[in-house]
């Protein structure tokens, strides 16, 4: 008797689209950074904002593409709703969670990351105490993403220590 096919699922196409939407926002904002074109990053991040609610309203969002965007945003609302779907998102992918170490990896530490860049965001829009209880709820993470074997040292640096510190400058 045969084994059972296993279904593999294919993107859609607006998932294709907004995967390449992703590759061409990450390469042509590094190129700008390269120039020190500030002018062409806020058109490429415009761009990339578009492109990323379009792709939402269609019912196709994932973590990576709010968390880029959030990363090249500065109004501090929008970075709060920026990461704040990139960690609605990170809940939904846990369905499919990585089987790598690095992935797994990647997954605590996003979760962590998110909540430290939302308390950032909310710290400077003078809300204290908002800010304290996302770094709260972060620290656990970051905590578990440093403990892991594989993690990206060299990308992130400590954020553990960044949360703690954060948080004396809050409490002070």
């Amino acid at each position: 008797m045969k084994a059972p096919r296993k279904t593999v699922r294919r993107p859609s196409s607006v998932e294709q689209r907004l995967y390449e939407q992703w590759r061409e926002f990450v390469e042509r904002s590094h190129a700008a950074l390269d120039k020190e074109d500030d002018l062409a990053l806020e058109a490429i991040t415009q761009k990339f904002r578009d492109q990323v609610r379009k792709a939402a309203a269609s019912g196709v969002e994932t973590s990576i593409t709010w968390y880029s965007l959030g990363m090249w945003t500065w109004d501090n609302d929008d970075r709060i709703v920026c990461f704040g779907r990139a960690l609605r998102c990170l809940a939904k992918e846990v369905k499919n969670p990585a089987t790598d170490a690095l992935g797994q990896w990647t997954y605590v530490h996003y979760h962590a990351l998110c909540r430290f860049e939302i308390a950032r965001a909310l710290a400077a829009e003078g809300r204290p105490a908002d800010a304290i209880a996302f770094l709260e709820d972060a620290l656990p993470y970051a905590r578990t993403a440093e403990d892991m074997p594989v993690h990206g040292d060299e990308l992130e640096g400590n954020l553990e220590g960044r949360i703690a510190g954060e948080l004396m400058l809050l409490a002070a």
